[in-house]
């Protein structure tokens, strides 16, 4: 069983805005494993989920995002739904362990027909494995989406999305040649690190996680987070204008 399994997902939708939340709380509604069951403009303050009590928080206070919770199996105590108005938004989340590989493929899919909704740019899925080697194989689990934009990738994941815009700036050609890949409806990659991922052990996906990161530096788009204060862009990544 996995530690958990964190997801992210940046994508064109502004729910800042009432129609793109509403529309962003329809499709985590639409999934029975995402749907929130409390949710609150206030992280210290849970209140039960209820989507009329969210548009009218946005439309009443001056607020960045919404704290999301997920109380019943399978459970996500810590989640987060930017509100910015912006042309791009994210969510990023995290299940709880102990999780069986059965449900962590259904999670799997659940989030594969939401990054496909939401025409994600930048999407993950990664398995959190911790254990006294998994330190360097978690490194970007915590991803930054400013730096992002800025600097470029940090790592690749159990399952990694590139949109239309980062499939064209890295190369699709190149992407496609990658084991696992495959094109996505919205003009994308998916890739994965393994053909099942969930299904994977530790030192598997850490080879081959360790193996993408090489080629994708060689690409030069991965950026030099040793100073993650103060992170440099790779040296063939471009700022993105995504507004973060």
């Amino acid at each position: 069983m996995l530690d958990g399994l964190k997801v992210g997902l940046l994508f064109p939708i502004n729910t800042g805005k009432a129609p793109g939340l509403e529309a962003m709380l329809e499709l985590l509604e639409g999934e029975p494993l995402a749907t929130p069951t409390h949710a609150n403009y206030d992280s210290q303050k849970r209140a039960p989920y209820d989507r009329t009590s969210v548009l009218q928080q946005r439309a009443s206070f001056r607020i960045s995002g919404f704290s999301l919770w997920r109380t019943k199996a399978p459970k996500y105590p810590d989640a987060y739904l930017g509100a910015r108005d912006n042309a791009y938004n994210h969510i990023v989340l995290k299940y709880a362990g102990g999780l069986p590989d059965a449900k962590v493929e259904s999670l799997f899919a659940t989030w594969t027909r939401l990054a496909e909704a939401t025409k994600t740019e930048f999407g993950f899925l990664h398995c959190l494995i911790k254990n006294g080697r998994s330190e360097a194989y978690n490194y970007g689990a915590g991803v930054n989406l400013k730096h992002l934009s800025r600097c470029g990738l940090e790592s690749l994941y159990a399952r990694t999305w590139l949109g239309p815009e980062l499939t064209e700036v890295i190369g699709q050609k190149r992407l496609l040649g990658l084991p696992n890949s495959r094109s996505t409806s919205w003009g994308g990659v998916e890739l994965d690190l393994t053909p099942e991922p969930w299904k994977a052990d530790f030192d598997t996906l850490f080879t081959r996680q360790k193996a993408l990161v090489k080629t994708f530096s060689s690409w030069g788009v991965i950026g030099d987070y040793s100073d993650f204060s103060e992170p440099l862009p790779g040296p063939s990544w471009t700022p993105r204008s995504w507004g973060l």
